[in-house]
Order: C-alpha cells, then structure tokens, then sequence
C-alpha cells in the first residue's frame, strides 16, 4: 500500500509541472574522455528514443580542480547569509537588481546574475510541489538532497529522460542542487556559457570545479552505481573544511 501510494505522488508531482522550451541540442558528439584522476568512468549521456538527448551533462566529472584561466563571468550577487538550513520553498532571492519576474524560464539565462535568480525560483516552485503533492517540506540540507533522489529514481527508473516534461523536472532538480551549493558551501558560477545546462560550471571556494545540473543528469543514469548526491555533497563540504585548515 505505501508503495502505491509514493508512486501515485511521484505521478501526481510530475503532472503538476507544465512543460518548458528546451533549446535544441546540438549534434551528439562523443562522450568527452574522463582526464580527472577522481572521476568517475565515463558515462553515455541520457538520450530520449529519437536518439537525442534532451540535457546533456553525464560524462562530466563529479568534480574537478580549479582552472582560473576557465573563468569567463564574474560571480553573482550574494545571498543575504550564508544558512546551514533553509526552507526550500521561501528562499530568499540574491542580493541584485533583478527581481524574479525579471528573469524568463523559458529560456536560458545569460548572466550568473540571471542564473542565481532563476534556479532560486525553480527551487521555490520546486518546494511547494514536493510540499502539496507529496507531503514533504523540504530544506537546503541532507534531508533535502536525499528526499530529491528517491524521487528521482522513482521517477525515472529507465535512467532515460523520455519527454520534455521530464527534462523539467531534470532542470528544476539540478536547480535544487546548485543552490544548495551555493548557499552551504558558497558556490558561484564561472560558466554559464554553452547552451547545455549539463555543461555550466560552479566553483565551490576555494577552488573546486563542479556541474550541478551535469551531475543530476550523471546520478540519473548511474543510480546507486556510484556515489549518490548526499554522498557527493559530503565529499565537497569536506574537501572545504580540508583546504580551509
């Protein structure tokens, strides 16, 4: 009965979620080899049954060191504080020029500025999704980051993100992700350039590279075959604290 019940939620929060513009992928091209000794093997990217994938980002690494010379926008405004734990669903919005209704969600955003405010409201939206549907309040903490991954494999058992609608959800996770990165650990973004989400790059100081959508997209394919994101945000915030004796 419980069973049923989570799979009928799971259903129910994906209905909610209306359908956004994808901008169209460009050619496939083949898997980028893993130069990052800590990286995990290669992985074939997600692809929907027309063979193109809907978000690439998979074969990123989990992680990488910094490359200053990559750095191609400055940093976005900060959050007012920098919380251990914070309601998802009322975020609040980085300090800036821009209020919500500036940014458009149907498209990418072009500034890191426009980045932060943008993934802030998918994250709100997001929450009060999880919250009215199934049942659960979810923060920018380990709760949090483990409620988002049962739901995504629950969801998406296949490894396959099939319909725009999934690619949404798929976005709005990865969202979910990169703030709470940013706001536990201070992330910021340093490219935002490409026109793959899977692609745009944070830093989490002092100087580790890391893919928040990329590594949604990788999780999904991977599963339990490698490190989940609690796991994923433990190692970073201790990398943190190591670099910051």
């Amino acid at each position: 009965m419980g069973a049923r019940k989570r799979e009928s939620a799971s259903e129910a929060l994906r209905r909610s979620s209306p359908d956004i513009r994808i901008s169209s992928p460009p050619p496939d091209d083949t898997a980028q080899d893993d130069r990052d000794e800590r990286a995990a093997p290669e992985v074939s990217e997600i692809r929907p049954p027309s063979s193109k994938p809907f978000m690439r980002g998979a074969s990123m690494p989990p992680f990488a060191g910094h490359d200053p010379s990559q750095i191609v926008i400055p940093r976005a405004g900060p959050t007012p504080r920098l919380a251990l734990r914070e309601l998802a669903e009322t975020l609040p919005y980085p300090a800036g020029n821009l209020s919500p209704h500036d940014v458009d969600d149907g498209s990418l955003p072009e500034t890191a500025e426009e980045a932060r405010v943008l993934f802030t409201r998918l994250t709100r939206e997001l929450a009060v999704d999880y919250r009215e549907t199934l049942g659960i309040a979810i923060h920018t903490d380990l709760d949090g980051l483990e409620a988002m991954q049962r739901y995504l494999i629950e969801t998406l058992p296949t490894g396959a993100v099939r319909t725009p609608g999934e690619a949404r959800e798929v976005r709005r996770h990865g969202a979910f992700l990169s703030e709470v990165l940013a706001r536990r650990l201070g992330a910021y973004w340093a490219d935002i350039s490409g026109s793959e989400l899977g692609h745009w790059k944070m830093i989490v100081p002092p100087s580790t590279q890391v893919w928040p959508f990329g590594r949604i997209v990788r999780f999904i394919r991977m599963r339990h075959r490698e490190r989940d994101l609690v796991s994923y945000f433990l190692e970073l915030q201790n990398a943190q604290l190591s670099d910051a004796m």
